[in-house]
């Protein structure tokens, strides 16, 4: 939400379609993504007004500050949680000459870099399957990985096939 020059991000929570909370201001910043585990609550990730990457949990009615430490120059993060409750992170960090896709959970693994950022992505887990697919330039890429993220297959290039248009039956 932007308000007198600021971008609040806010948390508002509606119930059965006739009451509504008052809306909590989270934090001020901008660039915010989150994800929501029944175990755990709503896992909230964002940039502050310093550019600081922030991490808050939302759970039991309470925000709570959580740790959150890398050596990264993340630009942007992806957070998903799996059937179990487990938090799985994909970011992007910028490098001296180069960007790279990483994942997390527990342990940092490097899926792709390049010199351009990746953009575009589609990030979820399937039982013990991680697949992630994302677009660097005009290239589209996939990466799986089928034991809970402990490693990764090679990324491979999506091809796209060229395919006729249909015409509508009369």
């Amino acid at each position: 939400l932007h308000t007198k020059d600021k971008d609040m991000i806010i948390h508002h929570i509606f119930s059965d379609g006739s009451k509504y909370a008052t809306p909590k201001v989270i934090d001020y910043g901008k660039s915010f993504s989150c994800a929501f585990s029944k175990s755990n609550g709503l896992h909230i990730f964002y940039f502050d007004e310093s550019e600081k990457l922030r991490y808050k949990i939302y759970s039991n009615g309470n925000y709570t500050e959580s740790a959150l430490s890398s050596e990264d120059n993340i630009k942007s993060i992806y957070p998903i949680c799996d059937e179990s409750g487990a938090l799985h992170l994909l970011y992007v960090a910028k490098m001296t000459s180069f960007y790279t896709l990483i994942y997390f959970s527990g342990e940092r693994k490097i899926i792709s870099f390049g010199e351009s950022a990746p953009n575009r992505f589609c990030f979820y887990t399937q039982g013990k399957k991680i697949c992630i697919q994302w677009q660097e330039g005009i290239k589209s890429y996939s990466c799986e990985s089928d034991d809970s993220g402990n490693s990764f297959k090679k990324p491979i290039q999506i091809q796209f096939t060229k395919s006729k248009r249909a015409n509508p039956a009369r």
